[in-house]
């Protein structure tokens, strides 16, 4: 379900001046060098060059060098042109200007290099950039789709130009193939000096490390603000006693996860020195330090053995910031049954120094996990932490500024602090104005200069409604929490999620998890109970054999769990167990999980219609009223489907499921104008009208994207934002499809890796943040629930310049509109509805201006949902009045390509 990775490359790096600056990229990396689509832009005739091949761009023709192409794709608009300014070399460079990206890569390439089978190659390139928030990757590749990589590398580029060297050897006789140079994000990148070289290149020296600048980076250091800026703090318990630097330190409690300390940016090829206080709670035990670049395996480390008294532990190392120039540190156990005692952590530049905090007033927004969801226009008291170890100064003060998901300000202002503390409170009161995604930033401010700050990122939702609506779309996974505060839920209820699936986060009836020994069940009726206490409606998963029940297949080893079971009469009376105990609490019940999977289902197709067969009478025997969904199909292995459809499987079930994953590529129209969800829903009804299932339900019980966090130390706001549409589009067009329920994975898991800090930079689908927090996904999640919850899909209107997908609810008509041709800012469409029966809701569930003429309205369009609300008028008449609607400003953008 989730794309590969890159093959992989030996690679060298080097510096020329001072710091480069890059941010996350998320799993748009995959497409950079390597990812199959369907359509890409077509390139020219391409000439062919001669090994070795240098470009040094000082000609260009139309904005670009002699032979290279633009092979950009999805929704991203591109422009070229000579740059003369700072040319690394000669009298030019050639400029790259992406001033929008929304999905898919900006990507050049030149073509007609001559490649031979397992010969080998280096490539060199100078790179810089602006405000490019995302790796560059370079990659030798063949010409055409699917774009199959010879060798690739990503590179972390910022304002200095970089030298980037990869070298790799050709996997087939390849005449013509191309060198590609790509990114999944907005900036400008300059190029300059390229040279192809068979067998190598030569080698450079090292890099001189820029001079040393002294100071710690490591926000929070010694805890005096709690855990802000740490992950896992239901883990570390504050201790105020004797510690080395202020009055607390963090007591890791023992489990499988380091403590990671906020991510700080670093310079390349600068050393580095890690250093803590540490001391253990049991003889014996031992520490590792870890400096690890984000988003990447990069990490130096050292493991220490501690003493029972404290004592200050350090390790220096280079960082070469290889793709990101963000490292995050990592202090833990080498034995997670040895606890450790942690204080004044600090992180320099150059050789160990005595600590110092990172500044001299250190200021944390001191939200509660609940603090974090505000309703809508609610005024939020906010309880601003401050630690100052010299004490505050006269002119010391709390600076605030609210932030909308745009980055626009809401709100701002200062507040005093009280002279000659060490610790103390600022209170704010701040109101929360509409729904959605707000940031707010607190600085620490020193004679009028900011020394500090901190952040939380909020999302005002509408208050707890715990009716149950089994009817609903909207569903969703998650870990149920802690009892009493069941936090996942709780928030999902809250945003809308009617539904919750029991699949692994929470997988209370799964075979494995409900009878682990025979005939000894165990019962999560605390759990259930919870979700039920929420308004939710349950979806459980009958899966994952038990080690005693299960029959080893033979072939590719997989996981016991996979395993079909032995015997037939062990899974009746596991699901008859299960679905009598849960009678009138779990409300529909799916066969198995992803039996397409090997690593789900090491039996053959036929033995899992057997098994679900076995499943469905048992079910049913036990909860008469429980629906049965199955299949859990996935569009790419067509072969399943057909036999699973073939062996009468549709007779047992109520509802076919499936699982889709969509990352922003997903749902732009580059698939032969259609978007994959429309796409592979069309593929799987189609199977199901030919087995005689035209009327049977598609539930789509697992999907999500991924997304990243949105606090900006962490650097992926741009992806952030593009998350939130994917989701928003994605519920759309499956609602509109008539697909019966979706469920989102997943909103949160309460403790595990989708926490740590390494997870929010690559594949994390959760809709929380590290700290609980909501992410923009889940303000578009809950925007969409808002106003499509009940209503029915009534028609569609696709243009290469407008989607509308019309939907029927009571008296009234909602349409969820955008466009694809509007990247860097609202085109303005004039409809012809009279204006006093319109309101429009944006992606956040804010309310949107509309412009009133005498007999029309005019709009303001983007490419992300907005959600037209027509009062007394059928979808019919709105979508022929879209149709017939004019823009009254221009494409800002090329569609997708």
């Amino acid at each position: 379900m989730r794309r590969a990775g890159r093959p992989g490359s030996r690679t060298t790096c080097a510096e020329r001046g001072p710091a480069i600056r890059v941010r996350l990229s998320i799993s748009w990396l995959t497409l950079l060098g390597c990812g199959a689509l369907p359509v890409w832009a077509a390139g020219a005739q391409d000439a062919a060059v001669r090994l070795p091949y240098v470009e040094d761009f000082e000609t260009l023709a139309a904005g670009k060098p002699v032979g290279w192409t633009d092979a950009s794709v999805g929704e991203v608009s591109v422009s070229f042109t000579a740059e003369t300014r700072r040319p690394q070399a000669g009298k030019g460079a050639w400029r790259v200007d992406v001033p929008a990206w929304h999905a898919g890569v900006a990507a050049v390439q030149r073509a007609g290099i001559p490649l031979t089978n397992g010969a080998a190659y280096g490539v060199e390139v100078w790179l810089r950039g602006q405000d490019i928030s995302v790796p560059v990757t370079v990659a030798l590749r063949k010409k055409t789709p699917p774009y199959v990589v010879h060798f690739s590398r990503a590179f972390a580029v910022g304002p200095e130009w970089r030298r980037c060297v990869l070298e790799g050897r050709a996997t087939t006789d390849d005449p013509d193939a191309a060198l590609a140079i790509s990114m999944p994000g907005s900036g400008v990148l300059f190029v300059d000096s390229l040279r192809v070289l068979p067998g190598g290149l030569p080698l450079e020296p090292e890099p001189t490390p820029p001079p040393a600048v002294k100071g710690n980076r490591v926000f929070n250091s010694s805890f005096e603000l709690g855990t802000d800026g740490w992950t896992m703090p239901e883990k570390v318990a504050l201790v105020q006693d004797a510690a080395p630097e202020g009055r607390q330190y963090a007591r890791w409690l023992p489990n499988p996860f380091a403590l990671e300390g906020r991510p700080f940016v670093a310079r390349p090829n600068q050393r580095y020195t890690l250093s803590a206080y540490l001391r253990s709670q049991r003889p014996g035990a031992k520490a590792r330090l870890q400096l690890v670049e984000v988003g990447n395996s990069v990490r130096a480390g050292q493991t220490f053995e501690l003493t029972g008294e404290w004592k200050r532990y350090a390790l220096t190392t280079t960082l070469p910031c290889d793709q990101y120039n963000r490292y995050y540190l990592s202090i833990g156990p080498a034995d997670e049954q040895h606890g450790i005692d942690v204080d004044a952590v600090q992180v320099e530049e150059g050789g160990l120094t005595d600590y110092r905090p990172a500044a001299p007033l250190e200021v944390s927004p001191g939200l509660s996990r609940s603090m974090l969801f505000p309703r809508p226009d609610e005024i939020l008291g906010v309880p601003v932490q401050v630690y100052a170890a010299g004490k505050t100064g006269e002119t010391a003060t709390v600076r605030y500024r609210l932030q909308g998901f745009y980055g626009e300000t809401l709100a701002f202002g200062t507040q005093a602090v009280k002279p000659g503390l060490t610790h103390t409170e600022v209170p704010l009161r701040i109101r929360a104005p509409g729904s959605g995604t707000l940031r707010l930033v607190v600085e620490g401010l020193v004679d009028g200069q900011p020394v500090s700050s901190g952040e939380a990122v909020l999302t005002a939702l509408p208050a707890l409604d715990p009716t149950p609506r089994p009817d609903s779309f909207f569903g969703a996974h998650g870990s149920a929490g802690l009892p009493g505060e069941w936090h996942a839920p709780t928030v999902a209820a809250r945003a809308g999620v009617r539904w919750w699936r029991l699949h692994d986060l929470s997988a209370y009836t799964q075979w494995a998890v409900a009878e682990p020994a025979q005939d000894r069940f165990t019962w999560y009726d605390a759990m259930v109970d919870g979700l039920r206490s929420r308004g939710l409606s349950i979806l459980g998963v009958f899966a994952r054999t038990p080690a005693w029940a299960g029959q080893d297949p033979g072939g590719t080893r997989t996981d016991p769990s996979a395993w079909p079971p032995a015997r037939m009469a062990d899974v009746s009376d596991y699901v008859r167990q299960v679905a009598t105990h849960y009678r009138g609490r779990i409300d529909a019940y799916e066969l198995w999980n992803e039996p397409w999977a090997r690593a789900s289902w090491a039996g053959t197709p036929e033995k899992y219609v057997e098994v679900a067969k076995t499943m469905a009478r048992a079910a049913r025997e036990a909860d008469p009223a429980a629906r049965l969904v199955g299949g859990s199909f996935y569009a790419p292995r067509p072969e399943f489907t057909d036999r699973v459809l073939g062996r009468s499987f549709l007779p047992i079930v109520d509802a076919i499921s499936h699982h889709h994953y969509t990352e922003p590529q997903a749902v732009t129209y580059s698939y032969g104008g259609k978007d994959e969800v429309t796409q592979w829903r069309q593929s799987l009804r189609g199977k199901l009208d030919v087995a005689g299932g035209a009327k049977v339900e598609i539930w789509n019980t697992e999907g999500g994207t991924a997304s990243p966090s949105f606090y900006s130390w962490l650097g992926a706001e741009e992806q952030a934002r593009a998350a939130a549409r994917t989701v928003a589009k994605t519920l759309i067009l499956n609602k509109a499809g008539g697909v019966r329920r979706y469920f989102y994975y997943h909103v949160w898991q309460e403790m595990g890796s989708p926490r740590m800090f390494h997870w929010l930079y690559t594949n994390n689908w959760a809709l929380l943040d590290y700290d609980g927090s909501g992410k923009p996904a889940l303000a578009a999640f809950s925007a969409c629930a808002q106003n499509l919850e009940g209503a029915a899909p009534a028609g569609r209107l696709e243009t290469p310049e407008l989607k509308a997908y019309a939907f029927a609810r009571g008296g009234e008509t909602v349409v969820a509109l955008w466009s694809p041709v509007a990247l860097t800012g609202p085109r303005e469409l004039e409809v012809k509805i009279h204006p006093f029966r319109l309101s429009a809701m944006n992606l956040m569930n804010n309310v949107q201006g509309i412009a009133f003429g005498a007999a029309s309205a005019r709009l303001a369009v983007r490419n992300e949902p907005l959600y037209l609300h027509v009062r007394d008028t059928a979808p019919a008449t709105v979508l022929k009045a879209l149709k017939a609607a004019e823009w009254t400003s221009p494409a800002n953008s090329t569609a997708a390509r």
